[in-house]
């Protein structure tokens, strides 16, 4: 009879928990449709706020902002290659300025070059002359 009495204890203390793990499963159960009715509702809310938000297109205006766009791609194409153009011009025309700068550098290099020696060649004819007039003078007594 003791033994009896301890099952129908354990009986009723598993039926109790089980009644305790159905409720606490039948919350989380409601607790989740809950948060998924929440989601529901926040996406029917970003969808209609989509909505409001598109403007209808027609084939046609889809079409002709598709020709703009590929005149535009056009027109962009040229620019970058008028560009790419006006670049090497002004590359090529900067590598001839400094070779001008340079010839023209070197030219007044090589005209003071000349100047120098023509003034030492001057001084030196200058001194010859002097040299052969002093030897003159002598040679003739005075």
């Amino acid at each position: 009879m003791k033994n009896e009495k301890g099952f129908e204890r354990l009986v009723r203390v598993r039926a109790i928990w089980e009644r305790q793990a159905k409720t606490n499963a039948a919350a989380a159960a409601r607790k989740a449709e809950l948060e998924a009715e929440r989601e529901r509702a926040a996406a029917r809310h970003h969808a209609e706020t989509l909505s409001e938000s598109r403007s209808l297109v027609s084939p046609e205006q889809l079409e002709l902002q598709r020709l703009r766009s590929i005149a535009t791609h056009a027109q962009l194409t040229e620019a970058a290659a008028a560009r790419s153009n006006a670049q090497a011009r002004a590359d090529a025309a900067t590598g001839a300025w400094r070779r001008s700068s340079q010839d023209h550098d070197m030219a007044e290099e090589l005209d003071s070059r000349r100047k120098q020696e023509a003034a030492y060649e001057a001084r030196r004819v200058a001194e010859r002359s002097l040299d052969e007039l002093v030897a003159t003078r002598r040679k003739w007594g005075r």
